[in-house]
């Protein structure tokens, strides 16, 4: 009997039988049957191998980290899409604030929220002005009703009745995060429907979090802004050399006959020791050699003693955070319940099981004793569902969207 692994990446409840599922079709979008096309190709990895190399030495904190700035300049970058701008972290009393360059007196501030479910955060938001960034005076405070901006076209509008400051500042009340869609100040005298606000680079905020994001105002040109990082030349080669003799010893502790793949990576390391100018193919070569040594290693491991991998693809969610990308009227259609046959060898063979289901979102496979059966959840996709207010009332959400 041929054993399946379980490889995962809330809605109606479904089974099918691994081995009664209908090959598919031939079309642009239909998956590959036996004899056809391999899954994978000897260039694909390849192309992995070499992406794996290329950013090799990027240290990830660098790469991951978001400054107060970079974040703070989503809130003030003239993009005004429902989502956040910026995005604090949960702290207490976080806040935005925004630099305009010089004293002014001030007209009118629009406040543009994050226009979705969490649209109540920022229902107690105040508004702050300083003439020197250290000393502030509160001169608005919401009264707690929700408002959004782009959805509705009705931001949160506060007069300001010519007060004169150069700094401006949104605050929470309490232990909260303040993430906001896009904030608009306005000079006395400059304020129309058509003329922009005035533009400033120069904002920050409280704190950052996952969900910071590197941004630059609309009206300033160039790319983003990115981390400044040094691309590493050259080929790993000896660092995977190292690596896979690690790894053969540790599989002829287990008994794995790894003599072919062993002389390579000695052959390839003796290659590497010789004082020749080669050239960049030749050193390519050497590295596919060695990656493609640690691979087979990799998959003589006696550990995987299963013939197929189980797993599913999978859209994102119209919405992801936190439980709420599970619900199904969040899902978007695209992807399935897949098996992939003969993974450990050149030519895998990928069948999809759920080719009969309508569009929609599938996820949590769960495979019975004998793998002959898989239990999984299912939710039909409804375009626009997302969109109903009142998901309360269940006679609005259809049964197998949930």
């Amino acid at each position: 009997m041929r054993r399946i692994h379980c490889f995962v990446t809330l809605g109606v409840w479904l089974a099918v039988s691994t081995g009664a599922a209908q090959e598919a079709t031939t079309g642009s979008n239909s998956i590959p049957s036996q004899g056809q096309t391999a899954i994978l190709t000897a260039g694909q990895l390849e192309a992995d191998w070499l992406l794996e190399n290329a950013v090799r030495g990027i240290p990830v904190a660098r790469t991951g980290s978001v400054t107060a700035e970079e974040d703070a300049a989503g809130g003030c970058d003239g993009i005004m899409n429902g989502k956040w701008g910026f995005h604090t972290a949960l702290e207490d009393d976080p806040w935005w604030q925004i630099d305009l360059k010089r004293s002014m007196r001030l007209d009118q501030i629009h406040v543009y929220n994050r226009c979705d479910h969490t649209a109540g955060r920022a229902s107690r938001l105040a508004i702050l002005v300083s003439g020197d960034g250290n000393e502030w005076e509160q001169v608005y405070q919401h009264d707690g009703t929700v408002f959004y901006g782009h959805t509705d076209g009705k931001p949160l509008v506060v007069d300001l009745a010519g007060t004169t400051a150069r700094y401006v500042r949104i605050q929470l009340p309490g232990k909260t995060c303040l993430h906001l869609d896009e904030v608009e100040v306005y000079e006395v005298g400059f304020y129309t429907e058509t003329n922009r606000s005035v533009e400033s680079d120069l904002a920050t905020q409280s704190s950052t979090c996952e969900y910071s994001t590197r941004s630059l105002p609309a009206h300033n040109s160039g790319p983003p802004i990115l981390p400044t990082t040094k691309r590493v030349e050259g080929y790993a080669t000896s660092v995977a050399i190292q690596r896979g003799l690690l790894l053969a010893g540790d599989l002829m502790q287990r008994g794995v006959d790894v003599g072919a793949e062993v002389k390579t990576l000695q052959k390839v390391a003796q290659q590497l020791r010789q004082p020749t100018d080669m050239p960049d193919h030749d050193r390519r070569q050497l590295y596919f050699q060695v990656r493609r040594a640690i691979r087979n290693m990799s998959l003589s491991n006696p550990l995987l003693d299963f013939d197929d991998l189980l797993f599913v693809k999978r859209h994102p969610s119209a919405y992801a955070h936190m439980s709420d990308q599970y619900y199904g009227w969040w899902s978007r259609p695209g992807g399935g319940l897949y098996i992939l046959e003969d993974f450990r060898t050149d030519h895998p063979n990928l069948r999809c099981l759920t080719l009969d289901l309508p569009p929609g979102n599938i996820l949590r496979p769960d495979i019975s004793h004998d793998a002959r059966k898989v239990l999984f959840s299912y939710a039909k996709f409804y375009p626009g569902l997302h969109g109903e207010k009142n998901k309360l009332d269940k006679g609005n959400i259809p049964e197998d969207a949930f």
